[in-house]
């Protein structure tokens, strides 16, 4: 676009989501910008709209919006305020780092790079700060002292910079890189462009492309008018087919009356097939003929005045006296023919080799093939030429239900919404009131529709999108108040406002080789050796194997745990084993622990299971977490897990020492832990310890 607004010129429009920021990379004629929608990313193209391609794709959990680029280190740094961090990575989308990571109160929302300097805003805190990109570990400092309303773009300049960024200049920069209207900078140099709505006519002028008015006409009788009629546009090209579906090498003929016929002489022409039509009376009739498969018409005007144009009416003509129906076929009304059955075609000059293969007799009668065409033998119970009286003739069935022949009687089957012996009566689904918060109910077909107040949200408005106190963020997602509003982050494998929507298994959902398993509880990555992470993307602490005595070694937040075997402890399971201790100073707890948003499925009752191990996994880690504080560590082992459907309910055999157990305080323990269980939401009341 120019500075002034005059001329634009569109690069892209096509799988563009939710685009945000957008940063140039003028000297090389590159544009990169984030897309926050569905599948977040950063892409690139040449500022000339080609050569797109993605250079990052995010996890559904984040949300990259400010974009700045480093020309001379050729690195871009992009914000993302769901996990409050700045990242950066080559142009090519390689070596991707984190700078900063800010406390949950703040959210970053621009960036601008300026020298070795990286500028961002803090809408929270009201402030802006920047960080040195060349520093091991940048220290971020606030710059200057006042305070800001809610501060979100930014843009650093500086004389000195501009002066150095001579060599960067825009191959349009002088005299607009030779073009007479827009210059587009690409990587190959200049390229000119027309403004949208125009067309270059030579390489140094841009015009409006002739106006097309295409006109299509199927009925075989109708009218046809100039575009506008009455009057007409300059500058037409209009191409009119009256549709056929003409037996090429037939003769066809159209019967036109023409109404009115006012064209400029010379200079504004009709083509009627391949004849340029003079002046045509007004009144008269006339009769053109092809052999093609349609009628085309051509309607040309120059650039100046106009007239009223043509209005014709149109009949499509097949047979009459001199060109008779054959094979016994009858002329109706001197225009078509009807023919007689086994035959075709415009004048039924095509026999049907098996007119039985169209299957023509209805409720299962038999075809049988005649010299005047077909017969169709009917069943009993049936009867019509092709069989199609039957018993159901004697009832309707409403609203598109369907009726079925049976030993009884005739019955009506209704689709779904619908019930009684016709089909006649609507089942109203609004009867039970099921829209919540102030919600109305709108009865459709076989289902209902809540139209929510402000604030409120759901199939049955039963989510308060004001605030997070109503927890509406579903399957293990977390809620953030955002000022008038919140944002559910969604943990891997479900998407939506408020993570409703499970996600299945995608081409880059695990990397590293890591195999993707779609569970009830969303994709689950199954890491080769070596590696870890919620899609395997990082070097796993247990490639060492340091967990001694048959010990399971696990990775969580970058921090190696070993799961000793039974009768092991200590951090790499170096103490001596439970099981050396008598059996007199053992004893065995009871845990019972309920989830209320997982989805019990029968393949966790079978402990061979990918989804047993994954869900087993995560549960036994839940509870080690609770129970180091309760009881002295490696001195209890978590010797059986077993799951239960409702929604699903979890129970553990865990073997302690005697001294020192005290159910009482495992349960309370239990009760007051605040957050998520192995990313599901606890049913405290469900909670039981007992033994010991």
């Amino acid at each position: 676009m120019t500075l002034n607004g005059s001329q634009h010129f569109t690069l892209l429009t096509e799988d563009m989501d939710e685009p945000r920021d957008i940063a140039l990379d003028i000297a090389r004629g590159m544009m990169y910008w984030t897309d926050r929608g569905k599948v977040p990313k950063i892409q690139k193209a040449s500022m000339d709209g080609t050569a797109r391609k993605t250079v990052i794709i995010f996890s559904y959990s984040s949300w990259p919006i400010g974009l700045a680029i480093d020309h001379g280190g050729e690195r871009l740094y992009w914000c993302d305020p769901l996990t409050d961090t700045i990242r950066s990575a080559t142009f090519e989308g390689k070596d991707e780092k984190t700078l900063i990571t800010r406390q949950s109160e703040s959210h970053i929302f621009g960036i601008a790079f300026l020298g070795m300097n990286l500028y961002y805003t803090d809408m929270p805190n009201h402030d802006v700060s920047k960080i040195n990109v060349s520093l091991p570990t940048p220290i971020p400092q606030r710059v200057g002292s006042a305070t800001f309303q809610r501060p979100s773009g930014i843009a650093a300049y500086s004389s000195e910079q501009h002066a150095r960024d001579e060599a960067w200049s825009s191959p349009c920069r002088r005299h607009n890189g030779g073009c007479p209207y827009i210059c587009l900078a690409t990587p190959m140099g200049p390229r000119c462009a027309c403004p949208d709505g125009l067309n270059f006519v030579n390489e140094t002028e841009c015009s409006p492309p002739p106006y097309k008015c295409p006109q299509e006409h199927t009925d075989q009788q109708g009218r046809i008018r100039s575009p506008g009629y009455p009057g007409y546009r300059n500058n037409l090209h209009c191409v009119i087919i009256v549709r056929l579906n003409n037996t090429i090498g037939h003769e066809r003929r159209l019967q036109l009356y023409v109404v009115e016929f006012s064209l400029e002489p010379v200079y504004d022409y009709l083509v009627i097939g391949k004849t340029k039509v003079p002046g045509l009376q007004t009144g008269a009739t006339y009769t053109v003929t092809t052999t093609d498969r349609d009628f085309r018409w051509l309607f040309v005007t120059d650039g100046s005045v106009a007239r009223d144009g043509f209005n014709f009416q149109y009949k499509v003509v097949y047979c009459n006296s001199s060109k008779p129906c054959v094979n016994g076929g009858t002329c109706i009304r001197g225009e078509i023919c009807q023919c007689l059955n086994g035959f075709e075609g415009n004048w039924c000059e095509t026999r049907v080799e098996s007119v039985c293969l169209s299957n023509p007799c209805q409720n299962d009668g038999e075809c049988k093939v005649e010299t005047s065409g077909y017969s169709c033998k009917c069943h009993i119970g049936t009867s019509g030429e092709h069989c199609e009286i039957g018993y159901c003739a004697s009832i309707t069935c409403q609203h598109q239900g369907t009726c079925f022949l049976t030993v009884s009687g005739p019955i009506c089957q209704c689709v779904s919404g619908y019930i009684g012996k016709r089909c006649e009566e609507e089942v109203v689904e609004c009867a039970s009131e099921p829209c919540k918060n102030g919600g109305t109910c709108v009865d459709q077909v076989n289902r209902f529709v809540c139209r929510c107040g402000d604030f409120y949200k759901g199939s049955t408005c039963e989510f308060d999108m004001h605030t997070c106190q109503s927890n509406p963020c579903l399957n293990g997602g977390s809620c953030d108040n955002l000022f008038d509003a919140y944002r559910c982050k969604c943990v891997d494998g479900f998407t939506g406002d408020i993570c409703e929507s499970h996600l299945p298994c995608a081409t880059d959902t695990c990397h590293n080789g890591g195999t993707c398993v779609d569970t009830s509880t969303g994709p689950s990555c199954v890491c080769p050796p070596h590696r870890t992470g919620r899609r395997c993307d990082r070097v796993s602490l247990c490639s060492t194997t340091p967990c001694l005595n048959g010990g399971t070694c696990s990775e969580s937040n970058s921090v190696r745990t070993c799961r000793c075997a039974a009768g092991f402890s200590g951090d790499s399971c170096e103490l001596s084993p439970i099981a050396n201790v008598p059996d007199s100073e053992k004893t065995r707890l009871h845990i019972t622990i309920g989830l209320t948003n997982a989805d019990f499925t029968e393949t966790l009752r079978d402990k061979d299971s990918v989804e047993y191990k994954s869900f087993g996994n995560n549960v036994v880690e839940a509870l080690q977490d609770i129970l180091d504080n309760t009881l002295e560590r490696g001195k209890y082992d978590i010797v059986d897990v077993t799951f239960s459907p409702g929604s699903v309910i979890v129970t553990y055999e865990v073997e302690t020492i005697r001294d020192g157990v005290d159910p009482s305080a495992i349960t309370a323990a239990l009760q007051e832990h605040s957050g998520t269980f192995a990313g599901h939401d606890m049913d405290q009341d469900s909670v039981a310890v007992s033994g010991g």
